[in-house]
């Protein structure tokens, strides 16, 4: 799973040891997940200018079936064919590979790298952004903003799998179960996770009224020895 964060000048990218089923597992419990930061993600902030975008990518490491990004919502039930979804997997896989000086899928482990404008592989004026380049980009918003700061503002993260390379559609789905996996930035921190499901009312008057008998039995107790 790669990260990739930029502005109109230059980019940060993160390659984050995490693989797509490994991620799934994380949140899978509900509040658990992926979170990150560094001193060189600060300072890259600290220097960014204008506006900045994320956003998150992986996919199979052969033949580019299954694709994991973020999404603002709008892509509904819309999808691309399987053979474009492919194509837009392997496109953004070896691009940021290349970012990361580790190839198409290096090895795992967590890899930063800077990137100026000045560079022809500059992230942000490259089609991850999704949007761009029929056929290299998915047919929805997948970039982030500093705005997406925590679970509730964050950027849906979901799967895309393109089972073949035809012309039937490539399918959308939601990562963690039971709880939606979000993605979102804080201050100098990106995360990825899952937040715990509220008690249900019967579950949480139990609640309650075990502490409550708790409470009663220690009572009983501390007169006694008094």
């Amino acid at each position: 799973m790669l990260f990739a964060i930029w502005d109109a000048n230059s980019s940060f990218a993160l390659n984050t040891g995490v693989t797509m089923d490994g991620l799934a597992t994380l949140v899978s419990s509900g509040g658990a997940g992926y979170s990150y930061t560094s001193t060189a993600l600060s300072n890259w902030l600290a220097g960014s200018t204008g506006a900045v975008s994320w956003t998150i990518f992986a996919n199979d490491q052969f033949g580019a079936q299954r694709g994991l990004t973020t999404s603002d919502g709008s892509n509904g039930t819309a999808t691309l064919t399987n053979g474009n979804a492919r194509a837009a997997n392997g496109n953004k896989s070896s691009f940021i590979g290349n970012q990361l000086n580790l190839g198409a899928f290096g090895v795992a482990g967590v890899t930063e790298s800077v990137v100026s404008s000045t560079s022809a592989a500059y992230i942000g004026n490259s089609s991850l952004s999704y949007t761009a380049l029929a056929g290299y980009g998915y047919n929805f918003n997948s970039n982030g903003s500093l705005a997406n700061s925590d679970y509730a503002t964050g950027m849906n993260v979901i799967s895309v799998n393109a089972v073949n390379a035809t012309t039937t559609k490539s399918i959308y789905a939601q990562v963690g179960t039971p709880v939606a996996a979000h993605a979102w930035m804080a201050g100098n921190t990106f995360t990825i996770g899952a937040v715990a499901a509220v008690p249900e009312a019967d579950s949480l008057a139990m609640l309650l009224a075990g502490m409550g008998l708790v409470g009663s039995i220690a009572r009983r107790r501390n007169r006694k020895t008094a």
